[in-house]
């Protein structure tokens, strides 16, 4: 039997569609409503009094729950990943300087973790899996490199930032190739940025995700700002 162009097309865009559609995990976030604040124990940074910030926070690593993993997983990865850190930081954390909102932005990722059992639902730190960099690179922002680092915008910057808590569950091909980067230090002793960035790229832009979910929380460090769960 031919088709006619109009009804070839349409069987084609509904083809396209039902491959794009990958299904959506259920994930929760310990302590952190889809939109709603980071509690202060999960941060780097705390507000001061006089306006401003320093790095005197618990940075207590959430609990991470997931459920609704298709057939065929394999293992589970999971990324934090903030889209509102400045790509120029030349005016952070500077008296009489702001970071305004329309300014340049980057992804960031805090913290990674790859090769997450099939059987597991839910990650917390201790759990078997394979921590991964920060996007600073060796021996930055948090000790050890391949630690939770949570949130720590600058406190003169005028947009709220968004958290991102991504899980993903992959195929028995994906392409996760993570050399644990204590490992990985003494054998090139290089200083290697956007390792969490690099593997979150490689794995969603590969045909290897069978489902992914997602929990934003927000978090500010300027008082101008005030409740990050009511000023998004």
């Amino acid at each position: 039997m031919r088709l006619s162009p109009f009804v070839f097309t349409i069987s084609l865009l509904l083809a396209t569609t039902s491959h794009a559609a990958a299904p959506t995990l259920s994930v929760s976030v310990e302590g952190v409503t889809h939109g709603g604040a980071i509690p202060a124990e999960q941060a780097v940074c705390l507000p001061t009094a006089d306006g401003k910030s320093d790095a005197s926070g618990k940075n207590q690593q959430p609990k991470i729950s997931w459920s609704g993993a298709p057939k065929g997983t394999e293992s589970f990865a999971i990324f934090m990943m903030d889209p509102d850190v400045p790509a120029d930081f030349t005016n952070a954390g500077k008296e009489g300087k702001i970071i305004s909102k329309t300014a340049k932005r980057q992804d960031f990722y805090h913290f990674g973790v790859v090769n997450i059992p099939a059987s597991a639902t839910e990650y917390q730190a201790g759990d078997e899996g394979t921590p991964i960099a920060n996007d600073m690179g060796m021996n930055k922002y948090v000790t050890p490199v391949n630690a939770y680092g949570g949130p720590c915008p600058p406190w003169n910057d005028v947009r709220i930032h968004h958290y991102h808590y991504i899980v993903l569950a992959l195929d028995k091909d994906a392409p996760i190739h993570v050399v644990h980067p204590i490992a990985h230090a003494k054998q090139t002793s290089a200083d290697e940025p956007n390792i969490a960035k690099n593997t979150f790229n490689r794995l969603i832009g590969s045909k290897h995700v069978l489902a992914k979910g997602t929990v934003i929380g927000t978090y500010t460090l300027n008082p101008a700002l005030g409740d990050a769960t009511s000023k998004r």
